[in-house]
């Protein structure tokens, strides 16, 4: 009988302590959790400017945040006599004139609400990196592109603004997809001019 008492007593610490170890090892698996949860939320990194502002509907760009402190100008790239391969592209610049973002964007009736949805974007900034500042006061997007002594309806260049009928100074050239508004860099230069539609 003293033996049965002695296991029984025996029996049930050993239950309580693999309870209690239970126990404290849930508690430490919740708190583990708890802890990888707020490591995901404190090292997750914002959106770039790209990632918040494509497919974003808007009325105006003024009444996007981001880009409300910005000055704007537009053309219109696509084939002629057809409206389903025709992109805006709209040039964002500081207010000093530096030039800092460009966007594609289309018109979407689909929903009812006749909204601008943007389509695409280049931050200017990373292309610029290496160029002296007194060109990036002159740089800009230019539209009437020649490639191969042929005019084209779907590319961009960055180039320095010249007084001249051709400029020389192309550091980017991207092709517009004109059913998407994607944009896709060329990196083959050799062959392309940048009219200058002012001179």
């Amino acid at each position: 009988m003293k033996h049965s008492i002695l296991y029984l007593l025996l029996f049930s610490g050993i239950l309580f302590g693999c309870k209690s170890d239970k126990i404290k090892t849930l508690s430490n698996l919740s708190n583990t959790s708890l802890n990888d949860e707020t490591k995901k939320k404190t090292t997750q990194v914002p959106k770039s400017l790209k990632e918040k502002l494509i497919e974003k509907r808007y009325n105006k760009l003024s009444d996007i945040n981001e880009l409300k402190d910005y000055s704007t100008g537009w053309f219109l790239l696509g084939e002629r006599n057809n409206s389903n391969k025709e992109v805006y592209i709209i040039k964002c610049s500081e207010r000093n004139g530096d030039l800092k973002i460009i966007l594609s964007k289309y018109f979407d009736e689909a929903l009812g609400d006749k909204k601008n949805v943007i389509s695409d974007l280049i931050e200017i900034d990373e292309f610029t990196k290496s160029i002296p500042q007194e060109k990036i006061n002159k740089i800009d997007i230019f539209s009437d592109i020649l490639l191969n002594n042929k005019r084209t309806s779907d590319l961009i260049a960055l180039a320095v603004y010249e007084e001249a009928e051709v400029m020389s100074e192309v550091y980017k050239v991207w092709r517009i997809d004109l059913e998407t508004g994607k944009f896709e860099e060329i990196t083959d230069l050799s062959g392309i001019t940048v009219i200058n539609e002012d001179f």
